[in-house]
């Protein structure tokens, strides 16, 4: 089991990574930026570990922690809506684009933002 000083210091990299454009805006933006990233990393957790490395304890850690706060910002009942919507467009489009073309693409997103080693190399 990770350490909390660890799961903080990732959520740290994560939120200082997004460019400054990104976490301004309105509260809509930010509880759509904050959904997306909540359903990518479950996305990578169910669909991408079939085929590539995952780390699956740090994936549900932040989403976890993602989802405490944007249920702690919008209410539970505005957090289901926004995921629920974002899981009607991210999840078909992994599905479309198929493991070897979006989960190397999800690598490289969670690696911009300095969520390192989420994706590993392909499962022999």
């Amino acid at each position: 089991m990770r350490r909390w000083p660890e799961i903080v210091l990732t959520l740290v990299l994560f939120a200082a990574a997004l460019p400054v454009a990104a976490r301004a805006g309105t509260p809509e933006q930010r509880l759509n930026r904050t959904a997306r990233a909540i359903v990518r990393l479950s996305v990578v957790e169910r669909f991408c570990s079939q085929f590539y490395l995952v780390d699956k304890i740090k994936a549900d850690e932040i989403a976890k922690a993602l989802l405490n706060d944007i249920i702690n910002r919008f209410g539970q009942q505005q957090a289901k809506q926004a995921i629920d919507a974002m899981d009607g467009e991210i999840q078909p489009a992994a599905l479309n684009q198929g493991a070897a073309t979006w989960c190397p693409a999800q690598r490289q997103h969670f690696r911009s933002v300095g969520v390192r080693d989420l994706i590993g190399g392909p499962l022999r």
